[in-house]
């Protein structure tokens, strides 16, 4: 079935789908990581989402940000901390559910709990490290489509590339990563732990 060019005819369901929420944000707190008694990491940082509202023709109104706790456990709460500071603009997976207030046994609190996130590509520079992992060559982890759509690898897969016409810029660490502003120059390979978002 072809997408309809009326945005409210919605197309049907595929059951083998699994929807989820996402929301797109920035981080208002800085995060914390503590752990729960059942020694588990916890994760927590108070969150902003920004609002418009659809005018037609093309225009939008920008309403008022709403705040909201974020939170997640086990890994993912770990892997949070690791990569998300104050500031940093995100998209993520995960819902929005309520618990009580601990100050107000009358109210609730709305959190997100996160269960997948990344950099916002829209808003944030970041380069990705494609190099390969645990003693696996790029050549094998190549897919059988890639394979016979006649898809070359790079001749140098740990040199990452700024787009042409764009600088580069230093990270804390002395790695070079691309900007995605103006300009041209070549970025060297960073690891996951140098994306900085």
């Amino acid at each position: 079935m072809a997408p309809s060019a009326d945005p409210d005819q919605r197309m049907p369901e595929d059951p083998d789908i699994e929807p989820r929420e996402g929301i797109d944000g920035f981080i208002v707190s800085s995060p914390r990581l503590t752990t729960m008694s059942d020694g588990r990491s916890r994760f927590y940082a108070r969150i902003g989402m920004e609002h418009s509202q659809h005018l037609g023709g093309g225009r939008f109104e920008q309403l008022d940000a709403t705040f909201h706790n974020m939170v997640a456990t086990g890994r993912i709460a770990e892997i949070a901390a690791d990569k998300l500071v104050k500031g940093d603009r995100f998209v993520a997976l995960g819902h929005f559910e309520k618990r009580p207030d601990r100050n107000d046994p009358d109210a609730t609190i709305k959190e997100f709990v996160l269960t997948a996130f990344g950099p916002n590509a829209a808003l944030t520079t970041y380069a990705v490290d494609r190099t390969p992992r645990r003693g696996v060559s790029r050549e094998a982890a190549g897919t059988a489509a890639e394979r016979e759509s006649g898809l070359d690898a790079p001749a140098e897969p740990s040199a990452v590339r700024a787009p042409r016409g764009r600088p580069s810029r230093t990270t804390a660490s002395g790695r070079q990563l691309a900007d995605l502003s103006a300009g041209s120059a070549p970025a060297q390979a960073v690891s996951g732990d140098d994306i900085p978002f």
